[in-house]
């Protein structure tokens, strides 16, 4: 894991940030309706998940706002169905971020996937943290880290995690639907952060200077332990 940033940063290529339509009219379409990421594994714990397969929806305004550092809740990941070649359903909302690294600014997105025992049986209830960088360098590539912390414990009306969101995703009032998801996004990733010390805004680099000693630190836990890591190459391709 100590080669984490290293390897990003030589494999990382330029990947552009384009304003698409609004969550809601992205289900059921196509791979150009949003800003799409097929990402294979390169390096990891375990190598389970292999590929994963994306699309990034970028709402209106480019404001930075709060601790977030997010475009007002306008930017959603949405999953992708290989077999259909359509949209399917949302995953989270989409936290923006610049990062400086060695005098190169780089785009840094972070989203999250929640994991059920039948999800992966091997982690069970988890938070898999999700950072998507790029950089003004070359190409449409990118560069994906996953980090699947246990969650067994963040329960709410004694659901877990996995269930509130079901919960979300299955709303009737599709209007509510951005606002909920971002809020429970954020919910999330204070979740992550607060866990890990970090300091606001965000930074990757602090991020993998934590996650060094966390291995020989999660020994000692019962909860929030590290249960997997992958990093992975993602080809993007752009909306029309």
């Amino acid at each position: 894991m100590n080669k984490i940033i290293s390897f990003i940063i030589i494999s990382l290529f330029w990947c552009n940030i384009s304003v698409a339509k609004n969550l809601s009219e992205i289900i059921g379409e196509k791979k150009r309706a949003a800003h799409y990421h097929n990402c294979k594994v390169v390096e990891g714990s375990k190598k389970i998940d292999e590929r994963y397969e994306f699309g990034i929806v970028y709402g209106k305004g480019t404001g930075e706002k709060g601790w977030f550092g997010a475009l007002n809740g306008d930017h959603f990941v949405i999953s992708y169905n290989k077999k259909t070649k359509k949209y399917e359903k949302p995953i989270s909302a989409n936290l923006y971020f610049k990062n400086k690294i060695n005098d190169e600014t780089y785009d840094v997105q972070v989203h999250f996937i929640l994991s059920s025992p039948e999800f992966r049986k091997d982690i069970g209830a988890a938070i898999g943290m999700n950072i998507v960088m790029s950089s003004f360098v070359r190409g449409n590539d990118a560069a994906l880290l996953r980090y699947w912390f246990e969650a067994n414990s963040h329960k709410s009306n004694d659901k877990f995690l996995y269930e509130e969101l079901e919960e979300i995703l299955n709303t009737e009032n599709k209007r509510m639907l951005d606002k909920k998801l971002t809020e429970f996004t954020n919910k999330i990733f204070e979740i992550t952060t607060k866990h890990l010390n970090l300091s606001e805004p965000f930074s990757l680099i602090e991020f993998d200077e934590r996650m060094q000693g966390k291995i020989e630190l999660d020994k000692n836990l019962t909860d929030n332990r590290l249960l997997d890591w992958t990093t992975y190459d993602c080809k993007t391709k752009l909306p029309k």
